[in-house]
């Protein structure tokens, strides 16, 4: 379905954004077959970005994991332009429940990803891709790259975390142990309560896990932090990308009411997972970051080192004020990932950033940080003013 081409002068911003987001590229379906685990499984995404035509094998891809509100239209505003211009396809999945995939029990979740990720590849003619994930999307990101490593790039492996999701033992967080001591069953109705937080009483386009401390501070009365990032990200949309202010201000509204209009209930699930509540093993292999990236790094050696073969390279990139991770959090996941003395330098290119002016939902859309990841995806590199990403947790500026 091609874009909508109308006159911005005499076509309304809604009805310019109802056509783009009606484009029949974000509303894919794949069956997946009944085995002894699980009947036949629907499962919904959005293939986003540059149109692969007959040649999906040589077209760079991205596989874009959001957070806990895990909906394929999260690929929609803004990677789908940005993958247009920038030349990068751009897949987002429907977790089990979610959107028009089927929904499964808890235990279930992620071994049906781990089945429906090469299933689409396969279907889709894709052999590799690089991992971006946001939140809780984490837990699906790596057990992913541990069990099915070989779909990165062999030349230029790449995945990227933004602001990935650190269990409350580790972070601290107060509104998350509080949600901690509540009962299983009382998160069974979670998925309607993000439904007003998100389209009524919150800024719009809250798309993560985040929702869930905005849903308890709402409780306790709490005011919620926001972040001043002015116009440029708008600016330079426009300019670059072709989305005038219109449009954006329209599908930022639009998302977020078209996701609550499907089917959410696998949040309920998914809270639950985050938490680690109910039956263990949830998290899969990464249920202990030191463990998972010890291992992770052992089957890089295992692979072979030297003679050219590139590290893989991870990028995490966390919110100036999470209200989901916390400063405690974001030292804990570095320091996991540092190891000591260095002993993961050999076959792992890790670098983290605080991406100022952002919060736990805002820095998956901080423009400069997209930019790089698309080019590290295999799209066009972007010249870009402002200031140059730092590694090692230092803090960056905010330019656009």
């Amino acid at each position: 379905m091609a874009e909508p081409t109308s006159d911005a002068t005499t076509t309304s911003a809604y009805d310019r954004a109802a056509a783009y987001l009606a484009n029949e590229r974000f509303h894919q379906q794949l069956t997946l077959p009944a085995t002894t685990d699980h009947d036949a499984l629907v499962v919904s995404y959005t293939d986003a970005g540059r149109d692969a035509g007959d040649d999906p094998k040589s077209v760079p891809t991205m596989l874009y994991i959001p957070g806990m509100f895990s909906s394929r239209l999260f690929a929609v505003f803004p990677l789908h332009a940005m993958g247009q211009k920038l030349g990068v396809r751009v897949l987002a999945i429907d977790r089990p429940g979610m959107g028009h995939s089927t929904n499964v029990p808890l235990s279930q979740r992620l071994a049906v990803w781990l089945e429906t990720v090469p299933a689409l590849l396969k279907h889709l003619g894709i052999d590799h891709v690089s991992l971006v994930s946001h939140s809780a999307g984490t837990l699906y990101s790596l057990n992913l790259l541990y069990h099915f490593r070989d779909i990165l790039s062999p030349n230029k492996p790449f995945v990227a975390l933004f602001a990935p999701f650190v269990h409350p033992t580790h972070s601290g967080l107060v509104s998350l142990k509080m949600a901690q001591w509540l009962p299983v069953r009382a998160f069974s109705a979670w998925h309607h309560i993000p439904r007003l937080v998100v389209t009524k009483a919150q800024p719009a386009f809250a798309s993560s896990g985040a929702v869930l401390s905005k849903a308890t501070n709402a409780i306790l009365g709490k005011a919620d932090i926001t972040n001043d990032e002015g116009h440029s990200s708008s600016r330079r949309l426009a300019k670059k990308y072709g989305m005038d202010g219109g449009l954006q201000e329209e599908l930022d509204e639009l998302i977020p009411k078209t996701m609550f209009e499907g089917q959410t209930v696998g949040a309920d699930s998914e809270v639950l997972q985050c938490l680690k509540k109910g039956a263990s093993g949830t998290w899969g292999k990464c249920d202990d970051y030191p463990t998972f990236i010890r291992d992770l790094a052992e089957l890089e050696r295992s692979r072979g080192l030297g003679e050219g073969r590139p590290r893989i390279k991870i990028r995490v990139y966390f919110a100036e004020t999470d209200a989901l991770i916390g400063k405690r959090g974001q030292s804990y996941f570095e320091e996991c990932w540092a190891g000591k003395d260095g002993e993961f330098e050999d076959c792992i290119d890790f670098a983290a950033e605080s991406v100022d002016k952002t919060d736990h939902d805002s820095v998956p859309r901080k423009l400069r940080i997209l930019e790089a990841i698309f080019h590290e995806a295999g799209g066009k590199k972007t010249r870009h003013s402002g200031a140059t990403s730092a590694e090692g947790g230092t803090q960056v500026g905010s330019g656009e």
